[in-house]
């Protein structure tokens, strides 16, 4: 099919272009949609629109992409909770500081409840739903509860609002992110707020790194810029009212894995210094390459 029978899922238009070609080697595979995969530079074929500038994988690749995740097991990520309870923990505190009175939170994409146990902590009533049986469980074996395997919408949610929903790198993951959009708004209360996390296609690191920008992975089906992600809120009946760079908290072990992907000569430094107490050390990392947008309805 060609780029211009694709329409954007944004915004309609079918002014579309190939972006680059396929470098999946392959079908879409449960493994692939790990969110510790470190496939950095591989995707299905990506189109890019001329309308919007939103940027999505050819659907005829990623048709499957919804069911997968349902079969996903990542214990890689489970091992590094720690750490990244650390950015759910600051994420909700710039959320609660635009939203000072919140009390509920409905946690979208909930993979093995970081979100929701932070907001429970915190003191809010808490939830979230979640596509994979294994994160499901492994939420609630960590004592998390109020996470729902299923998708929006859910039966479980039904008629139930919330002061705060959150969709924390989810949106790049799915066919439809209007839909999600939409469906994340119909669960907001009065005055409530979407809050998004997602990479930013139009970022300095992007185009510095071109073709092994490390968000460009197999799970990732969609790339907002900047003025696409606005575009996206508004068909959704929402609108942006505060921005700013998201930030991640790792092992450092963990990123010095990831980093000899890139500067292969780092290998040998890497394989030495594995185990030691500093690759147990945690740091905080801001590349600049991802939103975190709070959305209200208009």
């Amino acid at each position: 099919m060609s780029a211009a029978d694709l329409p954007c899922p944004v915004c309609s238009s079918t002014d579309t272009a190939e972006q680059r070609p396929s470098t999946l080697d392959g079908a879409l595979t449960a493994d692939h949609l790990r969110i510790t995969d470190d496939a950095y530079g591989r995707t299905a074929r990506l189109l890019e629109c001329a309308g919007c500038r939103f940027v999505f994988a050819d659907p005829s690749e990623v048709a499957s992409v919804v069911d997968r995740y349902a079969e996903v097991v990542d214990p890689g990520y489970e091992a590094t909770a720690v750490q990244r309870r650390r950015q759910m923990d600051a994420l909700l505190a710039e959320v609660c500081d635009h939203t000072p009175g919140a009390a509920t939170l409905l946690d979208v994409g909930a993979g093995i409840g970081l979100m929701v146990e932070a907001a429970t902590a915190r003191g809010l009533d808490a939830a979230g739903v979640e596509p994979g049986a294994w994160s499901v469980a492994t939420a609630e074996r960590r004592g998390v509860t109020g996470v729902h395997e299923g998708v929006l919408p859910h039966v479980a949610l039904t008629g139930r609002t919330f002061d705060v929903v959150t969709v924390i790198d989810v949106i790049e993951h799915v066919d439809d992110p209007v839909g999600l959009l939409r469906d994340a708004a119909h669960h907001l209360a009065p005055g409530g707020v979407v809050a998004v996390v997602t990479p930013d296609v139009g970022s300095v690191a992007a185009r510095a790194l071109g073709r092994r920008w490390w968000h460009y992975r197999p799970a990732h089906i969609g790339y907002f810029d900047r003025s696409s992600l606005e575009r996206a809120a508004v068909e959704a009946g929402l609108h942006v009212v505060a921005r700013s760079r998201a930030r991640w908290w790792f092992p450092v072990g963990y990123l010095a894995e990831r980093v000899t992907g890139y500067l292969r000569f780092l290998g040998p430094v890497h394989r030495r210094l594995d185990g030691g107490r500093l690759y147990d050390r945690t740091v905080r990392l801001n590349l600049f390459d991802s939103w975190l947008v709070l959305l209200e309805a208009r």
